[in-house]
């Protein structure tokens, strides 16, 4: 009942700013929802590339085994030629990654 006591230039603002008020919050619920999916998914970027250094971390784990393994059948050095290649590359960069990966984490907490 109130509407009718309006005058006809309240109800046009009314009519015409009424969508424009609807389109604004939907912008601003839009925008939000686009920011929490891009973060969303650079922790999921993220999540592959830790998986995938732990795949080759346990890749070069299971080289390093078969090396061993090989020496201690075989009783030959060469066998451990592999291990020590391995050994000195996943000191480097297991390092390197577990720096990074401590401050990305560190700085997202």
């Amino acid at each position: 009942m109130w509407f009718k006591n309006l005058s006809l230039r309240s109800k046009v603002l009314i009519g015409g700013l009424s969508p424009l008020v609807l389109l604004l919050i939907i912008g601003i619920v839009s925008i939000t929802s686009i920011h929490s999916i891009v973060e969303t998914n650079k922790w999921v970027v993220h999540t592959h590339e830790v998986i995938e250094q732990v795949t080759g971390v346990i890749g070069s784990a299971v080289d390093m085994e078969t090396g061993m393994r090989g020496y201690l059948l075989a009783g030959k050095d060469s066998f451990l030629d592999g291990c020590r290649y391995f050994w000195t590359i996943f000191k480097i960069i297991n390092i390197n990654n577990i720096i990074k990966i401590s401050i990305a984490i560190s700085s997202n907490i």
